[in-house]
C-alpha cells in the first residue's frame, strides 16, 4: 500500500484506470479525508497528471456545499495526491443499482446537484461527466458532485484533448458533446436529465453495443417518455433532454426551480393526482367526426371535388374487397402517406410492435386473468394445451419453409417503396410529366413494371391524369381548345379509364376555338387544299398581328395563341405557327424575368399564368423559383433597411446615455454613473463600452478597499467590498480582499503568529526562492514556487515578503510570455500569460503584454486563412478574441474566415 507523509491510510476505497481513492487520516488536524493518488504507471504520459491536478485545482475554488471540497495537493516521489472531502455515505451508482429511486429522493438529489452545477458553471467551468458514480453522500445524506477530473473552463485555451475528440461518459452524454462541439453549462444539464431519468425508472434511456451507437442514439432519437406512473413529470423531462440546447433550460438556478417545485409536489402528494389525459380510442374518434363511408382506394379527390361523395349500395366494393377498418393500437390501423398531389392518402396497414407494447396491463388485468384461466382450463388440460400450441408452431414454421418463394412476393418491396417516395418528391417540385425517371408518371410506371397491382402507383397516375383533366379545362374555358385536346390525351394516356375523361373527350369533341367559326365563314368557296392553305395564312397573319401589338395569349379569343393553336388544328405540322408559339413562350419568358428583375411581382405572376398556356407546367418551376426568390430578397432588403434604420436610432440613443454616464462619472457621482451605465446593458446587454466602464468602476471601488484595509479602517473596507462586488461580482481580486478583511477582523481577536507558523513561513519563502532559481515556476505540483507562495499566503496573507514573491514570479511568467512570443510560439506565450494573471492579476505589466500576444494571434489567423488552413485560423481567431475582445480588426478577421470556408 503507498505511503504519503502527513497521512495514515486505514483502507483502499476503490480504484480506477487513473487512480485509487483511500481512506485516511489527515495527522495535522485529525480528520478522515479520501486520499486519491494517482497511479504510477500514467506518469509517463504527461497528459494523465495535468488533468489529475487540474481536477484538484478546480475542485480547490469551487466552495459550494454540493461541490466536494479538498484540503491538500501535493506530489511524493513523482505520484500527485489530492486529499478531499471523505464521503462515508457512498455514490449515487450504489443506489440505483438497476432500480427505480422513490420520487421525492430523486427529485431533491437532483435539485441539489442543479445548485452544485449552477454555482460551477458561474465559475466558469463545464463538468462533462454527470453521472450517478460522480454524485455522492454527506453522512447526513446531502447530495455532492465530485471528480472534475475532464472539466473545462467554457474559454479555456488549454486543450486536454485533440479537437473534436469525445470525453465523457457515452450514456450520459448530450447530443452537442456525443458530436465533439463546443460545450457550455447547458450540457452538463442534459446529463442531469439522464441521471434524473435512471433514478426514476432505473435504467438509462439509450443504450446500445457500443459507445458510437449510444451517442448516435443521443443525437437522433426523440426523448424517451417516462412511465405512465410518472406523466405528469415528462414536460421536466422534455426540456431537460432537449436534443437544441436552446430549448433546454439556460442555467442550473432555472432547473433547480423546476426540480423544486416537483419537489414540493412529491411530498405533499400533489404529484399522484396529476395524470397525462388519456387519448380516445382512433375508432371512437373516428364515428364522432368522420361520416360512415366505405374508404375507396379508386376515388382520389381533386383539388375541387373536396372530401369523397357518398356511394351508393351498388357502387360501393363488396366486404371483402374492403379494406379493413381503423382498429386499436396492435390491430390493423390506417396509415397516412403521402398521395401524388401532396396531401394525405390512407391505406392499410398493421399497427407496431411499440404499440403492443406499450399495452397498460394495468387496465382490466383482474378480467384478463380470469379469461385466460377459462380459456386454459385445469392444469392438466393446460399442459395438453401448450404442447398443441407448440405442434402448431413448428407446423407453420414448416410451412413457412415449403411456401418460402411464394411468401417473398408479399413482402414489402424496398425498390418499390423508394420509386414511390421519389414519386411524391418530383410531384411536390411539380415534375408531373416527361420521359425520365425524374418524373412522376415515369416513377410511377416503373413502379407498375415491378409490381402491376400496386395500388399508390394505380392512384399517382389517376391523380396526375386528375391534374392535366383540370389544366384542360382551364384552357378550353380561355378559349385555347388545341391545348385542351393535347392536354386530355396526355390525361388519357396516364389514366384511360378515368370516367371524367371520357366526358371531357365528349363535350370537346368536334368544337373549333370560339371566334374563329365567323373568319371560317367569310372565306368563298375554294377546293379544300386551297381552302385551308388560305384559311393558314389568314390566321398566321392575325397572330403576326396580335404578336405585334404584343397580344400573346390575352383576351380570350382574339390573341395571337389562339391563331396559332387554330392553325395547328388545320396542319398540326404546320412550321410557321409551331415557330411562332415557341417565339411566344421565349418572349413570355424574358417578360416574365424583366418583371421580376423591375421588382413588379404581381406583374410576373400574371406572366408566368399567361406563359402556362404555352408550355408544359413542369417548366415552370424554375421562373416560379426565381419569382419567390426575388420576393424574398426583396422583402429581406426591406426588413434588413427597417432594422438597420432602428439599429441607428437605437446606437444614438445609447451613445447619448453613453455620454451622460462619462459625465457623471467624472464629476463623482459614481451611483449615477453606475445607473446609467446599467441603463444601456439593459439596452444592449454586449455592449462593451458600459461593461468596461463599470469594471474600471468597480477596480477603483475594490482598490480604495484595499487602501481601507491597510489604514485598518475594516468596517469602511467591507462597505467598499461590497460596492464592489454588487457592481462586478466576478471581479478579479475580490476574494482576496474578503480574505484579508476576515483575517484582518480575525486578528484583532487572537494573538499573532506562533513561532512554529513564522518558522513555517519562512521555510516556504525559501522553498518558493529555491524553485524559481531551478525554474519550477509552476510545476512540478506542491514543489513549485507557484504552490509554495500559496500555501505561505494561506498562513499569512499580507505577509510582504510573499507579496513581494508572488510579485516577482508573475514578472518572470510575463517575461517567458514575451519572449515566447518573439520566437513565434503561440501557445506558450498564451499558456504563460495566462499563469501570471493566475499568480498576480493585479501586475500592471500584463495588461500591455496580452494586447501583444492578442496581435500575435491576429497575425497568425491571416496567415493561416491565406494558406487555407482554416482549423488553425479559427483556434487563433478564438484566441485574439479572448484576449482583446475589443479590438477593431477582429470583425474583418472573422468575415475573412467565413468567406474563406464558403470558397472551400
Amino acid at each position: 500500500m503507498v505511503e504519503i507523509p502527513g497521512y495514515k491510510i486505514e483502507k483502499e476505497l476503490g480504484s480506477g484506470g487513473m487512480a485509487t481513492v483511500y481512506l485516511a487520516i489527515q495527522q495535522s488536524v485529525e480528520r478522515q479525508v479520501a486520499l486519491k493518488v494517482m497511479s504510477p504507471l500514467l506518469m509517463v504520459d504527461r497528459s494523465f497528471s495535468d488533468r489529475f491536478i487540474r481536477e484538484a485545482r478546480i475542485a480547490a475554488n469551487l466552495y459550494h456545499p454540493n461541490v466536494v471540497a479538498v484540503y491538500d495537493v501535493g506530489l511524493h516521489e513523482g505520484q500527485p495526491y489530492i486529499a478531499m472531502e471523505y464521503m462515508p455515505a457512498g455514490d449515487l451508482a450504489a443506489r440505483c443499482g438497476g432500480k427505480a429511486l422513490e420520487l421525492p429522493f430523486a427529485t431533491r438529489v437532483a435539485r441539489e446537484i442543479a445548485t452544485a452545477l449552477n454555482y460551477a458553471h458561474g465559475k466558469g467551468f463545464v463538468h462533462r461527466d454527470v453521472k450517478p458514480e460522480n454524485i455522492l453522500f454527506r453522512e447526513d445524506d446531502t447530495a455532492v458532485l465530485s471528480d472534475f477530473g475532464i472539466a473545462r473552463a467554457v474559454d479555456s485555451a488549454t486543450q486536454m484533448t485533440k479537437t473534436g475528440a469525445i470525453i465523457g461518459t457515452p450514456q450520459y452524454m448530450s447530443p452537442e458533446q456525443a458530436r465533439g462541439k463546443d460545450l457550455d453549462g447547458r450540457s452538463d444539464l442534459y446529463g442531469l436529465g439522464i441521471v434524473i431519468f435512471e433514478m426514476l425508472t432505473g435504467k438509462v434511456p439509450f443504450e446500445g453495443a457500443d459507445s458510437i451507437s449510444v451517442g448516435i442514439k443521443h443525437v437522433t432519437e426523440p426523448v424517451p417518455k417516462l412511465p405512465p406512473r410518472l406523466a405528469f413529470a415528462q414536460p421536466l423531462m422534455d426540456q431537460l433532454l432537449a436534443k437544441n440546447p436552446e430549448d433546454r433550460f439556460q442555467s442550473g438556478a432555472e432547473a433547480a426551480r423546476a426540480l423544486r417545485e416537483f419537489e414540493t409536489r412529491s411530498i405533499t402528494g400533489e404529484s399522484e393526482r396529476v395524470r397525462t389525459p388519456t387519448p380516445e380510442p382512433a375508432i371512437k374518434r373516428r364515428r364522432t367526426t368522420e361520416p360512415e363511408t366505405a374508404f375507396t382506394p379508386e376515388f382520389v379527390p381533386t383539388p375541387d371535388q373536396g372530401s369523397a361523395p357518398p356511394q351508393t349500395e351498388a357502387e360501393a366494393p363488396p366486404a371483402a374487397e374492403r379494406p379493413a377498418e381503423r382498429k386499436e393500437p396492435g390491430g390493423v390501423g390506417v396509415s397516412a402517406t403521402p398521395r401524388p398531389d401532396g396531401k394525405l392518402r390512407q391505406e392499410p396497414t398493421l399497427g407496431s410492435l411499440d404499440d403492443i407494447r406499450s399495452f397498460d396491463r394495468t387496465v382490466g388485468q383482474a378480467r384478463l386473468d380470469v379469461l385466460k384461466k377459462k380459456a386454459l382450463g385445469p392444469p392438466q388440460k393446460r399442459r395438453r394445451t401448450w404442447f398443441l400450441a407448440l405442434l402448431l408452431v413448428v407446423a407453420a414454421a414448416g410451412a413457412s419453409w415449403w411456401q418460402r418463394e411464394r411468401l417473398l412476393t408479399v413482402l414489402p418491396n424496398p425498390q418499390v417503396n423508394r420509386l414511390l417516395e421519389r414519386a411524391s418528391s418530383a410531384i411536390d417540385y411539380d415534375h408531373y410529366y416527361g420521359e425520365t425517371l425524374q418524373y412522376a408518371n415515369r416513377l410511377y410506371r416503373r413502379v407498375l413494371e415491378i409490381d402491376p397491382d400496386n395500388r399508390r402507383a394505380r392512384a399517382g397516375l389517376e391523380l396526375i391524369a386528375q391534374h392535366f383533366a383540370d389544366q384542360a379545362e382551364q384552357a378550353y374555358a380561355n378559349g385555347n381548345s388545341v391545348q385542351a385536346g393535347l392536354l386530355l390525351e396526355r390525361a388519357r394516356e396516364l389514366a384511360p379509364d378515368l370516367p371524367r375523361l371520357e366526358q371531357l373527350r365528349r363535350e370537346f369533341e368536334g368544337l373549333m376555338t370560339p371566334g374563329l367559326v365567323d373568319t371560317v365563314n367569310d372565306q368563298p368557296e375554294q377546293p379544300v387544299s386551297d381552302g385551308v392553305d388560305a384559311r393558314i395564312a389568314t390566321l398566321l397573319a392575325e397572330a403576326e398581328s396580335f404578336r405585334a401589338q404584343g397580344v400573346f395569349v390575352r383576351p380570350p379569343v382574339n390573341n395571337a395563341l389562339a391563331r396559332y393553336q387554330a392553325v395547328l388544328a388545320l396542319d398540326e405540322n404546320q412550321p410557321d405557327a409551331i415557330e411562332g408559339i415557341r417565339d411566344l413562350r421565349d418572349a413570355l419568358r424574358q417578360r416574365v424575368r424583366g418583371a421580376i428583375a423591375s421588382e413588379a411581382f404581381e406583374t410576373a405572376a400574371s406572366l408566368l399564368a399567361d406563359l402556362s398556356m404555352v408550355t408544359d407546367p413542369s417548366d415552370l418551376s424554375t421562373l416560379r423559383d426565381e419569382l419567390e426568390a426575388a420576393r424574398r430578397r426583396q422583402q429581406a432588403a426591406e426588413e434588413g433597411r427597417l432594422r438597420q434604420a432602428a439599429e441607428q436610432a437605437r446606437l444614438e440613443e445609447l451613445r447619448k446615455r453613453l455620454e451622460e454616464a462619462a459625465a457623471l462619472a467624472s464629476s463623482g457621482d459614481r451611483q449615477g454613473a453606475v445607473a446609467a451605465y446599467r441603463e444601456v446593458l439593459a439596452a444592449d446587454p454586449g455592449n462593451a463600452e458600459a461593461q468596461g466602464a463599470i469594471d474600471r468602476i468597480a477596480r477603483s471601488v475594490l482598490g480604495r478597499a484595499e487602501v481601507a484595509l491597510e489604514e485598518d479602517e475594516l468596517d469602511r473596507a467591507e462597505n467598499l467590498i461590497a460596492e464592489a462586488a454588487e457592481l462586478e461580482p466576478q471581479l478579479p481580486g475580490l476574494e482576496r480582499a474578503r480574505d484579508r478583511l476576515e483575517l484582518y477582523r480575525s486578528q484583532r481577536q487572537r494573538p499573532t503568529l506562533t513561532a512554529a507558523q513564522r518558522e513555517r513561513i519562512e521555510g516556504l519563502i525559501a522553498a518558493a526562492q529555491q524553485a524559481m532559481d531551478e525554474g519550477n515556476l509552476m510545476e512540478p505540483p506542491g514543489g513549485s514556487a507557484y504552490d509554495n507562495f500559496k500555501a505561505a499566503l494561506s498562513l499569512d496573507p499580507d505577509n510582504p515578503d510573499v507579496i513581494a514573491g508572488m510579485r516577482n514570479l508573475s514578472d518572470r511568467l510575463a517575461a517567458m510570455a514575451g519572449r515566447a512570443v518573439d520566437s513565434g510560439n503561440l501557445d506558450m506565450a498564451s499558456g504563460r500569460l495566462n499563469d501570471a494573471r493566475q499568480t498576480d492579476p493585479f501586475n500592471p505589466r500584463l495588461d500591455p503584454l496580452a494586447r501583444r500576444v492578442a496581435a500575435a494571434f491576429r497575425q497568425a489567423t491571416r496567415a493561416a486563412i491565406a494558406e487555407a488552413r482554416l482549423g488553425e485560423a479559427q483556434t487563433f481567431f478564438e484566441e485574439a478574441s479572448r484576449l482583446e475582445p475589443d479590438h477593431a480588426d477582429l470583425d474583418q478577421l472573422q468575415l475573412s474566415l467565413l468567406r474563406a470556408r464558403e470558397g472551400g
